[in-house]
């Protein structure tokens, strides 16, 4: 072989090399794109084969949510679960479907929803959590806040007999307050008493939790918004159904759902010196002590005016082993626009 067959010879390899690299390189683009294309893909297909296709899934802000009812509770057993987890464990944390955001995500979904704070008709948001899900399994939950400054409660504690500051001296304390300013106070009770008889003796109060005499320190309870979705008129009935109900169902689907990410040490440090911390319960052992003893109230969770609240105080006093000042904020007035002004 001559010096010019050589060269040749040698160009065409060089050229092989280069189409059969190319061709590498084309190879895995197309199927790397082909690859990222049904990452999204099927788990969209999967969600829509299993039924959880209740969102279009797009960037967030997702357009899904303008229309979003929280009658579909009712038919969505995460929602639900969500629903019941904190309206139950919670006295002023409450989960907000109307807007949860959804987008998909690598080989699934990414769902973010907030948890929100109510006081009187004012909402704000506590938290957010944010789920990445390979498919319909969790693979990561974050919770993160923003406000923490917002939910920075007073630690003090106000009781009879309190060597810093006494009963009187509160009220004497929300009465300068007045009307424009309202709080949120949490009271313990002396004695656990009957569902309607408290509910009576609360009167007009903004009541955003009750919980029930189950231990000390207990938490766990319901609210008034529990109470109305049941089918019963009588109102201790109503409740002991809802209780109930809630108990039932968040034992049944724990093992699915878990603690929603507050079971993290990671996520658990954004509920220090907050106003609501996130319980861990044995609902089982709740639910055989409700069926045991029924549903009595052991403390209430309040918002209102702080005259208001100072007067039910004042009149209610022995009812009250314990208040506790949870948030204090102005109340907003709104203007009344009337017809021909």
């Amino acid at each position: 072989m001559d010096k010019k067959q050589y060269q040749q010879l040698q160009k065409s390899v060089n050229r092989t090399k280069k189409s059969m690299l190319l061709q590498v390189v084309y190879s895995v683009f197309f199927w790397g794109l082909v690859g990222i294309v049904l990452s999204y893909f099927l788990p969209l297909a999967y969600y829509r084969a299993t039924g959880d296709d209740r969102e279009e899934y797009q960037s967030i802000p997702s357009a899904f949510n303008a229309g979003y009812q929280e009658d579909s509770l009712k038919d969505d057993t995460l929602e639900k679960y969500r629903y019941y987890w904190y309206e139950m464990g919670q006295r002023n944390l409450h989960y907000d479907p109307i807007d949860r955001q959804a987008q998909l995500g690598f080989l699934g979904k990414e769902e973010v929803y907030p948890v929100i704070s109510r006081l009187g008709n004012q909402k704000r948001v506590a938290y957010t959590v944010e789920e990445r899900y390979l498919f319909n399994q969790v693979m990561n939950t974050t919770v993160s806040s923003d406000t923490l400054t917002a939910f920075a409660p007073s630690t003090t504690i106000y009781e009879p007999g309190n060597s810093v500051l006494t009963y009187d001296s509160f009220l004497d304390y929300l009465r300068s307050l007045g009307e424009y300013k309202q709080a949120e106070i949490s009271i313990t009770l002396k004695n656990a008493q009957i569902p309607s008889e408290l509910r009576e003796k609360l009167a007009d109060l903004f009541v955003q939790h009750y919980s029930i005499d189950y231990r000390s320190g207990n938490i766990f309870g319901y609210s008034d918004e529990m109470v109305r979705q049941t089918i019963s008129n009588d109102y201790d009935q109503q409740v002991t159904e809802s209780v109930t109900q809630g108990l039932v169902f968040l034992e049944k689907h724990y093992k699915d759902f878990g603690n929603l990410g507050w079971d993290r040490q990671d996520n658990l440090h954004f509920t220090n010196n907050l106003t609501d911390q996130i319980y861990l319960y044995d609902f089982g052992d709740i639910l055989d002590y409700v069926k045991d003893n029924g549903v009595k109230v052991s403390a209430v969770h309040v918002s209102g005016s702080c005259a208001e609240l100072a007067q039910w105080l004042t009149e209610n006093r022995s009812l009250v082993m314990r208040v506790q000042l949870q948030q204090l904020s102005d109340i907003m007035i709104q203007d009344v626009v009337t017809e021909g002004e």
